[in-house]
């Protein structure tokens, strides 16, 4: 896996956006956000907005199943986390000024 296009926005729960490349498929995932809650940091994958009954509502163009998530999440965490620390600042602050290979 490797992290491509990080964008700094650190806007309410959104860290940065981010594209996701996965080389062993052939595929690359555009505009993934890394998002902190309080119960930590996770990956959101690409979605778009539409309202409900007066309701913002989300869809997602991809979804994983829960195994799966769970691994990409930590994986992308531990990139920001190590590549923070390499830089004495903390995740919310980073963003490379070239693409990073994961």
């Amino acid at each position: 896996m490797e992290i491509t296009n990080v964008k700094q926005i650190n806007k309410g729960a959104v860290v940065c956006s981010f594209n996701m490349v996965l080389p062993n498929f052939g595929i690359t995932i555009r505009d993934c956000t890394l998002l902190r809650g309080s119960k930590g940091m996770w990956v959101n994958m690409p979605s778009r907005m539409y309202e409900k009954n007066g309701e913002k509502q989300y869809f997602s163009y991809v979804i994983w199943d829960k195994e799966k998530k769970n691994a990409i999440d930590k994986q992308v965490i531990a990139f920001f986390d190590n590549a923070a620390k390499n830089l004495n600042t903390p995740v919310e602050a980073f963003v490379p000024d070239e693409e990073i290979p994961f």
